[in-house]
């Protein structure tokens, strides 16, 4: 083999600048029981989240279109309980206690990829229930399918009846 032919053959180092990465926004809207949204406040929350390793295999063989079955699209937002640092080798969320399909989703021409679930206090079965964390899944069924991404909140919410929290994920090649 000559020279030129190993090093097309030899692994690249990555880009430099050109990561995968991603933020999750958190608007939880407290609507006040008797007025509701009209006389409730909003908090508002962000946090950076790692690609997972299965998440990066994933988008991988997405791209080979080996993407079927275990490696198909991601569907749903999980949340959960835990506020444990993201590990790039995590399958799962620690705490994990709710996961809903994704009720938007976008691809920008930015290189970014955005999908936001919305989860209800009490629609959910959420009343009472501290937040924590969140992850984007390839199947709506907890304990099912494959992690993409999880990242600890910067702060843990909880909802009440009628409190609703859009989990919004945006993963981004390059610079958000």
């Amino acid at each position: 083999m000559n020279e030129a032919m190993q090093t097309l053959v030899t692994p690249a180092e990555p880009i430099a600048g050109m990561p995968l990465c991603g933020r999750y926004f958190v608007t939880v809207e407290r609507n006040d029981p008797y007025w509701g949204a009209r006389m409730g406040t909003r908090e508002y929350f962000q946090s950076g989240n790692v690609v997972v390793q299965n998440g990066m295999t994933m988008l991988a063989r997405y791209v080979s279109s080996y993407g079927v079955g275990a490696n198909s699209q991601m569907v749903a937002i999980g949340i959960g309980t835990a506020t444990t640092a993201a590990s790039v080798n995590q399958t799962t969320l620690t705490g994990e206690v709710k996961r809903l399909a994704f009720s938007a989703v976008s691809v920008t021409t930015a290189n970014s990829w955005s999908a936001v679930s919305t989860f209800g206090g009490g629609t959910d079965s959420l009343v009472n229930v501290v937040v924590g964390e969140a992850g984007v899944w390839n199947s709506v069924s907890s304990g099912a399918g494959v992690m993409f991404n999880r990242a600890p909140l910067s702060a843990t919410f909880t909802l009440q009846s009628s409190d609703v929290a859009a989990v919004q994920v945006i993963v981004s090649v390059g610079r958000l």
